[in-house]
């Protein structure tokens, strides 16, 4: 993986093709304190993109995403396990939809996202999705992007 290597939110929502009508699941498990925080990568062009994590209760978080010192988006997201992967399903604030991305932290800490290339409709259910994913994570195909690699920052 390149480090700090960065693919714009907006663009990988648009790429990855993961706009659904439900999530993985219908509820999330308890939040990861480890993803609390703000986190930021880099792009090619050199701007340093900011993630903001924060509690809203026990299964949600508030997530934002910055570009300078300005939101560019937020939503609400929670976390979804499927064969020891991690998910967030993240909802737009402005849209119904849901995308999602595994996360992992690598072995200096750095959040790791990965966006999962899904071939079900976007009407598909939290079933029919979960099945996709559990038979893609078998046979090694759910993911075709490079992942995105985050470093935490103080807020």
């Amino acid at each position: 993986m390149k480090p700090f290597f960065f693919v714009p939110l907006l663009l990988l929502i648009c790429v990855s093709g993961c706009n659904y009508t439900s999530p993985i699941t219908d509820s999330g498990t308890a939040i990861d304190t480890r993803l609390l925080g703000s986190w930021t990568g880099r792009d090619p062009n050199g701007s340093n993109p900011r993630l903001r994590f924060r509690k809203l209760n026990e299964t949600e978080y508030l997530i934002e995403y910055f570009e300078g010192k300005k939101a560019k988006d937020y939503g609400k997201g929670f976390l979804s396990v499927i064969q020891d992967v991690r998910f967030i399903n993240y909802q737009d604030a402005g849209n119904s939809k849901f995308m999602f991305a595994a996360y992992a932290f690598d072995a200096k800490g750095r959040l790791v996202l990965r966006f999962p290339d899904l071939k079900s409709p976007d009407t598909a259910s939290s079933f029919e999705i979960r099945q996709e994913i559990r038979r893609r994570l078998t046979e090694g195909s759910l993911f075709k992007q490079e992942a995105t690699i985050w470093q935490k920052v103080k807020n």
